[in-house]
C-alpha cells in the first residue's frame, strides 16, 4: 500500500518534461488568467527542498502579472513551487501546477 508521501511524489512525476503554468495563488473558480499572476515553463525534476518540502523545478520561459507579460526569459529562471496536495502553514491544500494548454 502507497503512503500519501509517494502518491503524492507519484503525482508530482507526472509534470517532469512538460510544460506546465504554475500561479502565484490557489486557483480561484471564475478567475481567468487575466486575473492571476502565473509562470509558464518546463518543469525538470521534484526535489526535496531545505525546508522539507517537496517542489517542483520549473525552467521559467514566461511570467504573466495579472495577465500582462512581463517578460520571456532565455537565461535559466528557475522557480520552486511546491507540488500540489503540500499543506501550507495555515493547514490549506496547495494546488497551483496544471499541465499548460500551451506546449513549448
Amino acid at each position: 500500500m502507497k503512503t500519501s508521501l509517494s502518491l503524492l511524489l507519484a503525482e508530482a512525476q507526472q509534470y517532469i518534461g512538460k510544460t506546465v503554468k504554475a500561479y502565484d495563488f490557489d486557483i480561484r473558480p471564475g478567475k481567468t488568467d487575466d486575473q492571476r499572476s502565473f509562470v509558464i515553463g518546463q518543469c525538470t525534476e521534484v526535489i526535496k527542498h531545505a525546508d522539507g518540502t517537496y517542489r517542483y523545478v520549473i525552467e521559467v520561459d514566461f511570467e504573466s502579472f495579472y495577465g500582462e507579460l512581463k517578460a520571456k526569459y532565455n537565461d535559466g529562471k528557475t522557480v520552486f513551487p511546491p507540488v500540489n496536495g503540500t499543506p501550507n502553514q495555515f493547514g490549506r491544500i496547495l494546488s497551483r501546477v496544471r499541465l499548460s494548454e500551451v506546449q513549448l
